[in-house]
């Protein structure tokens, strides 16, 4: 069996809302159902706003790069969809979601968050973090990224250069995108893998 990395498919989920989230879901009714298709203009103020809450909570490490993919990221998200981002970041000490954690309570105090709720819109990140040696040890993650993600942050060009490599990999292997009935999609990462070869993919 070939080898696939499967994308493009996220599993549903579920959130207890408080009073005053459900009552804003109630006085926004018309606007909930007719938001869709939303996409990374109606996210980015609050996008700013996060990048900037956990520049300032890694500090002194830096964040490197950030790339914003998934559905928001395609303009095909609904009120309640992920915020799907990618953070490259220097070393820290402690579990980088922990930091998050803190970042998210306090951005949910925000203008930006309080703008969406009152549109109806819920917006939850799910961030992952990465070190440069880890991403070029795990780098398949850029694989979405590659195909539709949007840098927010790339100043030194990171992340555009690490995807440059991959491609030319996955091209000398011959590996290429398979879109399929439901608008999901996989990859073929290595056309001619033969049954008990042992590769992997590292940048």
């Amino acid at each position: 069996m070939r080898p696939h990395f499967r994308c493009g498919i996220s599993p549903n989920i579920f959130c207890c809302l408080n009073l005053k989230d459900v009552i804003s879901i109630l006085e926004n009714e018309k606007n909930l159902v007719a938001k869709m298709g939303l996409s990374y203009g109606d996210y980015r103020e609050f996008l700013e706003s996060l990048l900037m809450k956990v520049e300032c909570r890694f500090a002194p490490a830096r964040i490197i790069a950030v790339a914003l993919f998934g559905s928001v990221s395609r303009g095909e998200a609904g009120p309640y969809s992920d915020i799907d981002l990618l953070f490259i970041h220097e070393h820290i000490p402690d579990d980088p979601i922990k930091r998050l954690v803190d970042v998210i309570l306090k951005i949910r105090e925000k203008e930006a968050y309080h703008k969406l709720t009152e549109k109806g819109l819920f917006p939850e990140p799910s961030c992952i973090f990465m070190t440069p040696r880890e991403l070029s040890q795990n780098p398949l993650i850029l694989l979405d990224i590659m195909d539709h993600g949007i840098m927010l942050k790339d100043e030194e060009g990171f992340l555009a250069g690490k995807i440059r490599v991959l491609q030319e990999k996955l091209a000398r292997m011959g590996a290429y995108k398979i879109v399929l009935k439901d608008g999901s999609w996989a990859w073929d990462l290595k056309p001619d893998y033969k049954i008990g070869e042992v590769f992997e993919i590292t940048l």
